[in-house]
C-alpha cells in the first residue's frame, strides 16, 4: 500500500524505455530507466498530490494503482520519474498504454524540473476508455541538454485508470545540426563570430551563484574547471548549473586543467605513471605557498597517450552533463618546471616525450647519419639517434634525459647549467615553453604541444558532433592553436611585451601606483600586439582578456577603490573593444578573493555590458585599417577598424586623462585619411544614450570629424 492521495484509482504498470546517462547512438532503443516496470516498487518515481485530493496508490504486480476519489484540477495529482538526461538534437519516442473505468483525460509530457517548467515534448492529452489502448508521440529535443528532466503524468478525474508498458526511446536518426538553442522566445546562439560580451565567472563544481547570470552575456570563458582531485565523476558536478546559465541565454564552458594529484588515481602506479618528470627522471611538485598551490600538486604529462585519454575521459563527463565548450588551463605547463624547478623549463622529461623528441629530430634531420648527430649535437657512441631502431627504445636509441645528465644541464638556475644552457646544443631543437603562451616554432616543444592538443581537442570535438550533434567550443587559457577563441589570463609578471626568450619585459595590465588606477596608462599597444600574436597561432579567431587569479594583477584590481575598479572597465574594457579584441567582464573567482558582488560592482557591470551586447556589430568582422589617423587633443589613444562588409570605418578613441578620476575632454579634431568623402558620420558610447550625429568636412583627401565631447571611450562609425 503507497500513500494516501487527498484525491479515485489509477493502475500504472510502467515499463520506461528512457534515455540513458548517455543517451546517444550508442544506447538508441535501450530501456535504461531504474525500476520502469516497478519490480523495486515505488524506488525512483514521485507520487504527488495537493491539497483538497484525496486517494490511495498501490503497486501490484508490476503495476501502479491510483485511485482518485476527490479531484481539484489536472495540477492536482501526478506522478512523475525525476533526473532523466535528454540530449539536445535528438529524436524521441514516447509510448504507453492506458484504460480507465469511465472515459477521461490522461496528461503525459517531458519537462523542466523547475521554473518555467518547459514541457520539452509539448503537454499531449489522451482520452481513454474501458478498453487498453496504445498511445504514442514523438518528440525533438530543441532545448539545452537536460540532466534533471523529468517524465510525468498529469491525472484529470476522480476514478480509476490503468497505465501498462510506457516507453521512452531515442529514435534520432540524425541529430540537429548545431544551431541556436531555443530558450522560450530567447535563442543561444553558438557562433562565435557572433559573441560579443564576455564574463569569467568560474564557480566550483557544486556551485551554482545565481549572480552570474544577471549580467547580459553572451559565453562565460570558464565556467568550472577540474582543479583538483574532484571532477572525474559526473556526481562531481552540479549541472544544474549548465540548465541555469542556458536559461539565461549564456554559453557554458566547462573546463580542464593539466594539474594532477595522487589520490585521485586509483593508485601510486597510475599516478606515477602520469606524472611528469624532470632531466633527472625524478617527479615535479608543483607545490608553492606563494602562489596558492598546496602539497600533492603535479603535472599530468601531455606526450603520455594515457594521460591524453584521462584528459578527454572527464572533458567528456562535461560535454555530457550540456558544457557547450571546454576552457584548458595552463595547457602547456607540463613543461615548465614550475616554481620547485624555478620554472628552468626542467620538466618534461618522461619517456614518452623523450620518444617523440627522438621522432621530432629523426624527421627534421631525415638525411643524418652517427658522424652528423656527433658533430652537430655532440651525441656519443653510446647514446645516439639510431634510425634502425624504435624511437621508444630509450636503451638502444637515444635518451636526451642520460645526455642531460651526463654534461651536468639538470641545474634548476637560468643562467647555469640548466636543461636550457647556451652550452647545450639540442637546446634550441628542444625549444623555450613560455606558460599559457604557445608561440609555434620549429622545435620540438613547439611542435608536439600543439600535436597533443589537437589530439585531444580533435576528439572532443568528434565526440560533441557524433553524440549531440552540435559544434563544441574550444578555448584556452592564453594563445594555443586549434581553439574558437584565445581567452588570455592576464598576471603578473609577464613577459608579454618581450619575446619570453631573450626579452623577459612585460606588460601592466592593471595599471596602479600605490594602490591608485594609473588611468593615463594606454594598453592600446599590448592589446593589439596579443591580438597579432594570437592570429599567428590560432588564426583569425577572438582574444580575449580575462583577470586571472592567483596573481598581483587581480589583486591589485581588488584593492583599488570602488569608482576607481568602475573606471578600470570603461577605460581597459573599452580599449580592448577598441583594440578588436574582448574583455571578459570580471564575476567570480573560485579562490582569489571576493566575487564582483562582493566588491559592489554587479551592478555596474550589468549596465556596463548592455552597450557591447546593443552595438555588438561594430565589434565584428574587423580589420585593422591602414589609413591615417590624426587627433588633436592629447592623452588619447585611437584605433580605426575597417569593416568591409557594411562598408564603414569605425574610429575607437580612448581617454587616459586620468588622475583619480577622468578628466572629460572635448572640442577638438579627429582626422582619418579616405579616398572619398563619407555619407554619414555618427557616434555611440557607453557614457551617454543613444546615437549623435557629428559634423564633419572633406577636402579630398582626408575627412575632419569635429568631436564635441569625449568622457571616456567613444565609436565613431563612418559610413563610405
Amino acid at each position: 500500500m503507497g500513500r494516501f492521495f487527498k484525491a479515485g484509482l489509477y493502475v500504472l504498470a510502467l515499463s520506461l524505455i528512457s534515455l540513458s546517462t548517455a543517451a546517444g547512438p550508442s544506447s538508441r532503443g535501450k530501456n535504461f530507466l531504474p525500476n520502469g516496470d516497478f519490480n523495486q516498487g515505488t524506488q525512483g518515481w514521485n507520487f504527488w498530490n495537493h491539497p483538497g485530493t484525496t486517494g490511495e496508490f498501490t503497486v501490484r504486480n508490476g503495476a501502479a494503482e491510483i485511485r482518485i476519489d476527490t479531484f481539484g484540477s489536472p495540477w492536482s495529482v501526478g506522478c512523475l520519474h525525476p533526473d532523466l538526461r535528454i540530449e539536445y538534437g535528438r529524436s524521441y519516442e514516447a509510448s504507453f498504454e492506458a484504460k480507465a473505468e469511465q472515459a477521461c483525460t490522461l496528461i503525459s509530457q517531458l519537462q523542466l524540473n523547475k521554473e518555467p517548467w518547459t514541457a520539452y515534448s509539448k503537454m499531449r492529452s489522451f482520452t481513454l476508455s474501458p478498453k487498453m489502448t496504445r498511445f504514442t508521440y514523438t518528440f525533438t529535443m530543441t532545448y539545452p541538454t537536460d540532466v534533471t528532466a523529468v517524465f510525468q503524468f498529469l491525472f484529470t478525474a476522480a476514478g480509476r485508470v490503468t497505465i501498462a508498458h510506457v516507453g521512452l526511446k531515442d529514435v534520432t536518426q540524425k541529430p540537429l545540426e548545431c544551431m541556436p538553442l531555443v530558450l522560450g522566445d530567447r535563442k543561444l546562439d553558438t557562433d562565435i563570430n557572433r559573441l560579443t560580451v564576455f564574463i569569467y565567472g568560474q564557480q566550483t563544481l557544486k556551485e551554482d551563484n545565481p549572480s552570474i547570470y544577471e549580467v547580459k552575456a553572451d559565453i562565460n570563458v570558464r565556467s568550472v574547471i577540474k582543479w583538483g582531485v574532484n571532477g572525474n565523476r559526473p556526481e562531481d558536478y552540479n549541472f544544474d548549473a549548465v540548465m541555469a546559465s542556458h536559461h539565461a541565454g549564456i554559453l557554458y564552458m566547462g573546463g580542464m586543467t593539466t594539474v594532477i594529484q595522487k589520490k585521485e588515481f586509483k593508485d601510486e602506479a597510475q599516478f606515477r605513471d602520469m606524472a611528469t618528470r624532470d632531466a633527472k627522471g625524478e617527479l615535479v611538485p608543483w607545490a608553492d605557498q606563494a602562489l596558492g598551490l598546496g602539497a600533492d600538486l603535479y603535472r599530468g604529462s601531455l606526450a603520455n597517450p594515457r594521460y591524453r585519454k584521462y584528459i578527454t575521459d572527464i572533458c567528456k563527463i562535461q560535454i555530457d552533463g550540456g558544457a557547450d565548450g571546454i576552457h584548458f588551463d595552463e595547457p602547456n605547463s607540463p613543461y615548465l618546471g614550475g616554481p620547485q624547478r624555478n620554472w628552468t623549463n626542467n620538466e618534461g622529461f618522461e619517456d614518452a616525450s623523450i620518444a617523440d623528441f627522438n621522432r621530432f629530430l629523426l624527421a627534421k634531420y631525415p638525411k643524418y647519419k652517427a658522424a652528423d648527430w656527433k658533430r652537430e649535437f655532440k651525441m656519443e657512441s653510446g647514446n645516439i639517434l639510431n634510425r634502425n631502431v624504435p624511437p621508444d627504445d630509450l636503451k638502444r636509441n637515444f635518451n636526451y634525459r642520460t645526455y642531460l645528465q651526463k654534461n651536468g644541464w639538470i641545474e634548476n638556475k637560468w643562467g647555469g647549467n640548466c636543461v636550457l644552457a647556451s652550452s647545450n646544443p639540442l637546446a634550441k631543437e628542444w625549444g623555450k615553453v613560455i606558460g599559457n603562451r604557445m608561440y609555434l616554432s620549429d622545435t620540438f616543444t613547439g611542435t608536439y604541444i600543439p600535436k597533443y592538443y589537437k589530439e585531444i581537442t580533435d576528439e572532443l570535438r568528434r565526440y560533441a558532433m557524433e553524440k549531440y550533434g552540435k559544434k563544441l567550443l574550444i578555448t584556452d587559457n592564453g594563445i594555443m592553436p586549434y581553439v574558437d577563441f584565445n581567452s588570455l589570463g592576464i598576471y603578473r609578471p609577464n613577459s608579454d611585451k618581450g619575446d619570453g626568450i631573450n626579452d623577459w619585459s612585460g606588460y601592466e595590465y592593471v595599471p596602479v601606483e600605490n594602490g591608485q588606477l594609473k588611468g593615463d596608462k594606454s594598453l592600446m599597444e599590448a592589446f593589439k600586439k596579443m591580438n597579432l600574436r594570437s592570429q599567428q597561432t590560432s588564426g583569425k579567431v577572438p582574444l580575449v582578456f580575462f583577470l586571472d587569479f592567483t596573481n598581483q594583477a587581480i589583486n591589485d584590481y581588488c584593492a583599488l577603490p570602488l569608482e576607481q575598479k568602475k573606471d578600470f572597465w570603461k577605460i581597459y574594457a573599452a580599449e580592448a573593444y577598441a583594440a578588436g579584441c574582448y574583455y571578459a567582464f570580471h564575476l567570480e573567482t573560485t579562490d582569489a578573493g571576493p566575487s564582483a558582488q562582493d566588491l559592489g560592482m554587479l551592478e555596474f557591470t550589468k549596465d556596463y555590458a548592455v552597450f557591447f551586447k546593443d552595438h555588438q556589430d561594430l565589434y565584428h568582422h574587423n580589420e585593422y585599417a591602414a589609413n591615417s589617423v590624426k587627433v588633436t587633443e592629447r592623452g588619447l589613444s585611437f584605433n580605426l577598424m575597417s569593416q568591409e562588409e557594411s562598408n564603414r570605418l569605425v574610429l575607437h578613441l580612448v581617454n587616459h586623462n586620468y588622475k583619480g578620476k577622468i578628466e572629460p575632454k572635448g572640442g577638438f579634431k579627429a582626422s582619418v585619411e579616405m579616398d572619398k568623402g563619407p555619407l554619414k558620420i555618427y557616434v555611440v558610447s557607453p557614457d551617454f544614450d543613444g546615437v549623435k550625429k557629428l559634423s564633419f568636412e572633406y577636402d579630398g583627401k582626408t575627412v575632419g570629424i569635429m568631436v564635441p565631447s569625449l568622457k571616456y571611450y567613444d565609436a565613431i562609425v563612418i559610413w563610405r
